[in-house]
């Protein structure tokens, strides 16, 4: 006879299989933190560069390399957090990377501080879309038991796009002279290395802004917004 505290045991399920968009998702996650970490922190190795061609200060490279990017990322950072709990969270991170991939290729074209700063800052709001809709996309679209594992994986982004930033950038700056003459544009190698390198690294976000729309927004649990989404957008931005 079958023990009675047998029928109080809970019945083992098997885990609902994880789909391939899923994977997709995370892949492109992983793609955009790296070109995240590269287009934020390349211009560290191209700061002796910059300095002697814009003929920058210590004071004025370091707004540059600090205060113009962290400044803006982390204040407009708190406004995209909100405004990713009410929109969807693949269009706002395809704007936000199409906006700090435009401003990054833009900065190879600047000529002076202030329009250096202006794309920097714009690298910094762009970016600040990037781990608030990336972090909620992962947690809705991987079951509690893999979401540890899925973020583990897209942080691997972070470390893999600041190392490809230091060799990129140490390439561009030392051996342009030697390959630009293969490039097949006009006046290549009139343009400097580290303008080179902001507009080399920067285009490619735009091709991966495409991508990132081809991730399936999962559904959420939370009440749906039905107001006006541009004012709301601008509230936050503001606030």
């Amino acid at each position: 006879m079958a023990d009675s505290g047998d029928q109080d045991l809970p019945l083992v399920t098997k885990p609902p299989k994880i789909p391939r968009s899923a994977y997709f998702a995370l892949a492109v996650l992983v793609l955009t933190n790296l070109f995240n970490m590269l287009d934020r922190s390349i211009v560290a190795i191209l700061a002796q560069s910059i300095k002697a061609d814009l003929k920058l200060g210590d004071a004025e490279l370091g707004f540059l390399l600090g205060t113009a990017f962290a400044v803006f990322y982390s204040v407009v950072g708190i406004a995209m957090g909100r405004i990713s709990d009410f929109v969807s969270r693949k269009k706002m991170l395809a704007m936000g990377l199409a906006l700090w991939s435009v401003m990054t290729a833009l900065g190879g074209a600047a000529t002076g501080f202030m329009s250096l700063s202006a794309a920097r800052i714009g690298v910094g709001v762009g970016e600040a879309a990037a781990n608030p809709c990336s972090h909620s996309l992962l947690a809705d679209t991987f079951p509690p038991r893999n979401r540890a594992l899925a973020l583990g994986t897209y942080l691997t982004g972070t470390f893999l796009g600041t190392a490809i930033a230091m060799a990129v950038g140490g390439l561009f700056v030392q051996k342009w002279p030697d390959f630009c003459a293969v490039v097949p544009i006009s006046g290549a190698c009139d343009v400097a290395g580290w303008r080179a390198a902001l507009v080399t690294v920067g285009v490619p976000g735009l091709l991966l802004a495409l991508l990132v729309l081809g991730i399936k927004e999962p559904g959420r649990s939370i009440r749906p917004y039905h107001g006006s989404m541009f004012r709301m957008i601008l509230r936050e931005v503001a606030a």
